[in-house]
């Protein structure tokens, strides 16, 4: 007898595993989503960034300050830009209307751009005084490498730091969301992840519209739970405030998702941290980008699933030898393979595969192990679909079945990315930063 039946079955088991993970996490979230009012947190994305760009063409009084006599901690604003020039200007807008005290904030732009994105930065230099502009020749270190050279550049009275990409739109109060929690958090806190909401506008598509889905599903529902349950959190990449002093510590990798390895260290390398927990605050918006090509979207999903899968990679043995609770290495190890199981539906699949090609010509029935396998995998998708369905009835008005089976679409379809991006993570030492497309607005 052939042992693909038994591969079948161990590995059948272990994707069923992430499937009931998921499982765990929308029941907690859909005891506590209620209170967060999800339509009025996601509404108006429509609009945000279309009132920002129209605000660009009118005359405003950029030094209007309506704190000036507050003093609060001195936060330090940290953006990396690469070729930006579409959008740049209504994050610097949205920074220049801040209600959180001229005096009491700076934006740091670190910019590698090759296009016109510097130029556009300059413009506003006259008008916004907290602004400093920093240009490198080189890419040395990709995204992390110029958020290195901002943490080096930043104010010696900075007591935190918000990371923000250069397609987001911030709220006037930002800052002030990002402070209630460092404020009244007893933990000793070092990281607020906030809510990037994708404003898909006018040009949305399906493309557009299930990443739009996944993105709100992963923060109001994993991240909700995770909160409720004091898991590990990520951190996502944009939009995080962070204690000045824990970043000039740990400071950020310079490989394709600097913003996953800050996580691993801060969870396994730096234990001696007086801060290092990470938490999620819902309240804490801003409006970013949907990628709508799903080209650019595979391209950022093979950057993504590469550095990820090489980052838990090189932190395997760290993690392993931990002194955190188990439940905690548990959810880690989930968390680094997010990517990397993908390898283990396609060897699912071959060896469901050669379980069917293979000379052991008996009735399929007969085969206890393939059978249950197969039961297991027809288990392991129906969970899947369920959560989908039953996420976009918990996430209010704005979505419906259709962006359930756009996610499940636009998941096949980056398949091959996730596969890909996972073994160049196993096997290469280094990669190769695609920049993601943005869309121009007219």
């Amino acid at each position: 007898m052939t042992p693909f039946g038994v591969i079948s079955l161990i590995l059948a088991l272990l994707v069923l595993t992430f499937a009931v993970r998921g499982l765990i996490f929308l029941l907690i979230a859909k005891r506590i989503i209620p209170k967060l009012q999800v339509n009025q947190l996601i509404s108006a994305t429509l609009s945000k960034i279309h009132i920002h760009h129209n605000l660009l063409h009118t005359n405003i009084n950029f030094e209007h300050d309506d704190l000036p006599t507050i003093t609060r901690p001195f936060v330090s604003i940290l953006v990396a830009t690469y070729n930006e020039h579409s959008v740049i200007n209504r994050l610097i807008l949205s920074c220049s209307q801040l209600t959180y005290g001229r005096n009491n904030f700076e934006i740091l732009v670190v910019d590698d751009s090759t296009d016109a994105t510097l130029q556009e930065l300059k413009k506003w230099q006259s008008t916004i005084s907290n602004l400093k502009i920093f240009h490198r020749i080189s890419r040395d270190g990709w995204k992390g490498g110029a958020l290195n050279m901002a943490i080096q550049k930043m104010n010696k009275k900075s007591t935190y730091a918000l990371i923000v990409d250069a397609d987001h739109v911030l709220e006037k109060d930002t800052l002030q969301k990002f402070m209630e929690c460092f404020t009244v958090s007893k933990n000793k806190l070092a990281v607020v992840q906030g809510f990037p909401i994708p404003s898909i506008r006018s040009q949305e598509n399906w493309i557009a519209r299930g990443v739009y889905f996944r993105l709100v599903k992963r923060n109001l529902i994993e991240f909700v739970a995770k909160n409720d349950m004091e898991l590990p959190m990520q951190i996502t990449g944009s939009l995080f405030m962070i204690r000045s002093n824990v970043l000039k510590k740990v400071k950020l990798s310079h490989d394709l998702t600097e913003d996953w390895e800050l996580t691993l260290d801060l969870h396994l390398k730096h234990q001696a941290l007086d801060y290092k927990k990470i938490i999620f605050y819902p309240l804490a918006i801003a409006h970013c980008e949907a990628p709508v090509k799903l080209y650019t979207y595979f391209k950022q999903r093979l950057r993504v699933s590469e550095g990820h899968t090489r980052g838990f990679r090189k932190q395997l043995s760290s993690l392993l030898k931990s002194s955190l609770p188990l439940g905690k290495k548990i959810e880690l190890f989930f968390m680094g393979t997010r990517y990397a199981k993908f390898l283990l539906i396609s060897a699912l699949i071959v060896a469901d595969l050669l379980r069917l090609a293979s000379d052991d010509i008996l009735p399929i029935e007969s085969s206890l192990f393939f059978v249950s396998s197969v039961a297991i995998q027809a288990f392991s998708l129906s969970l899947y679909v369920i959560n989908n369905l039953v996420s976009t009835n918990l996430l209010g008005t704005h979505f419906g079945y259709k962006d359930a089976l756009y996610l499940v679409a636009i998941n096949a379809c980056t398949f091959p990315a996730f596969v890909i991006g996972s073994l160049r993570g196993i096997l290469r030492q280094n990669g190769v930063f695609h920049k993601t497309d943005r869309m121009t607005i007219e």
